[in-house]
């Protein structure tokens, strides 16, 4: 199996997070954008909240992640992750029947899609909307395991949640947004020969379904918290990362990424818990902090120090933890159990990546004979 140097990799990667938080003082070109995404994120819950929407932080999540720099690509990222998170909510909701009375069926259902939403993001030209895709479809399903009568109402939240976060993103980006393009986006592979040139491709699909299928089946093994969080963070790290298609590097890649996101999830779950001590009961401190926080995230997130993934995960999570309901946050028990879920999520898919990959790098194929 290739080896990650652990100790050393950690050593650069908090070198380089000491690096940007010292740049916060003098953020230069990366002002505008941490500004719009705290923009779009307070715009997002507080309207969220105004519409008593179930779940305000996702909301703030999707204008935190659909804020780009650029007008072109806040609107285009919006469209896909709209695009993606209907569809995605629509099947969660019909095989919600099968995973909350049926659980061999369940986790069969979960596999499949996750195998599906996880190869066409790799190797589909609408990447973005097929990753949403997969992500909402497990949400809605994990999400009604044990309130099966809301599943109705978990889909359609979710989306109207999605929606308003998402619009509100792409005003900002209009609003203040350069006016560069979105730009040219990358080829995709394609769809030919997924047995050979794309085998990295579904092999990695193949991980990202094994982990999904296992979380209801550990979760409810054990009794624990945070399920849907769970499936959300899974599925959103194994789908993200490139395969290239070289053994080691992929290896690398993926572990790699996935230590980004738990220290992303530490930083930003305990300086979100670290708020909610004190205790922040008061509406407009804890708007104004949720705001700071956020500011901090995106200007991690805009790294060009190879640390971005930690100022993604760090924003999501503290937003998650400081964003519980329809007033600022009274409990410490909500954020300690989203916290646990994503943690524990992450440390599922890691497992999963370092016991299912091979030992060596498979031998080229055979030339095919004419």
């Amino acid at each position: 199996m290739p080896v990650l140097n652990l100790g050393h990799t950690l050593r650069t990667d908090m070198t380089a997070l000491r690096q940007e938080l010292a740049e916060l003082r003098r953020p230069g070109p990366r002002v505008r954008i941490c500004a719009m995404t705290s923009i779009a994120v307070l715009g997002s819950v507080l309207l969220a909240l105004a519409l008593h929407l179930d779940s305000p932080w996702w909301a703030g999540i999707s204008g935190y992640m659909c804020t780009q720099a650029s007008e072109a690509s806040s609107v285009q990222k919006g469209v896909l992750r709209c695009v993606g998170t209907i569809a995605g909510a629509v099947l969660g909701f019909l095989i919600t029947p099968l995973v909350a009375y049926d659980h061999v069926a369940g986790v069969l259902a979960l596999f499949c899609i996750a195998f599906v939403a996880s190869l066409c993001s790799l190797l589909s030209a609408h990447s973005y909307a097929w990753l949403l895709l997969g992500i909402t479809s497990n949400l809605v399903a994990l999400a009604s395991m044990t309130e099966p009568l809301r599943a109705f109402d978990i889909a359609a939240h979710r989306v109207l949640e999605v929606i308003v976060g998402t619009s509100f993103a792409m005003i900002v980006a209009i609003m203040f947004g350069a006016d560069a393009g979105a730009g040219a986006p990358a080829s995709p592979p394609g769809w030919s020969d997924l047995f050979e040139r794309n085998w990295p491709a579904v092999s990695h699909a193949m991980r990202t379904a094994t982990t999904i299928a296992l979380l209801p089946v550990i979760w409810s093994t054990f009794d624990l918290p945070g399920l849907g969080q769970t499936a959300i963070t899974a599925a959103a790290v194994m789908a993200v990362p490139t395969v290239t298609g070289r053994f080691e590097e992929d290896f690398s890649v993926v572990l790699h990424r996935g230590l980004l996101r738990l220290l992303g999830c530490l930083f930003g779950g305990v300086a979100g818990l670290i708020l909610l001590a004190l205790p922040l009961t008061d509406f407009l401190p804890w708007l104004a902090l949720l705001g700071a926080g956020v500011w901090i995230a995106a200007h991690v997130q805009a790294s060009a120090r190879g640390v971005g993934y930690v100022g993604i995960q760090a924003g999501v999570v503290f937003i998650m933890t400081l964003v519980q309901g329809q007033q600022p946050p009274a409990s410490l028990i909500p954020a300690i159990t989203r916290l646990a879920g994503i943690a524990g999520g992450l440390s599922i898919l890691l497992l999963v990546t370092v016991a299912t990959w091979p030992d060596a790098e498979p031998p080229p194929a055979l030339p095919r004979q004419t």
